[in-house]
């Protein structure tokens, strides 16, 4: 496709992939499962779109920061597959029409 890069994913170790596929983002909340602890971050770089996801494990729980703009959002959950899908809908756009409540835990 070329051209600049719309996502950069951040690792806890410092490596960047660009333009993060749905299974590269899967096997990097997978990689903080096996570590039971860590950070991933997912930017948006496209001038449209910024925005920020940070995903952090600690005590078998999720905690997922969303920054868009001048709101934050916060949530937890310890399912994998829950959070895997809150990243995929943010980082993909899928989540426009949504709201999301951290009052109440929902991802």
């Amino acid at each position: 496709m070329g051209g600049q890069a719309v996502l950069l994913a951040v690792a806890p170790d410092g490596q960047c992939g660009e333009d993060p596929s749905e299974d590269l983002l899967s096997m990097l909340l997978e990689d903080l499962v096996e570590a039971g602890r860590g950070s991933l971050r997912v930017e948006r770089m496209d001038p449209a779109g910024t925005g920020m996801l940070e995903i952090f494990r600690s005590g078998g729980l999720f905690r997922v920061r969303r920054q868009q703009g001048g709101q934050v959002a916060t949530a937890q959950s310890g399912n994998l597959r829950e959070v895997h899908a809150a990243c995929t809908r943010w980082a993909f756009r899928l989540d426009s029409g949504r709201r999301y409540r951290a009052d109440v835990g929902r991802i």
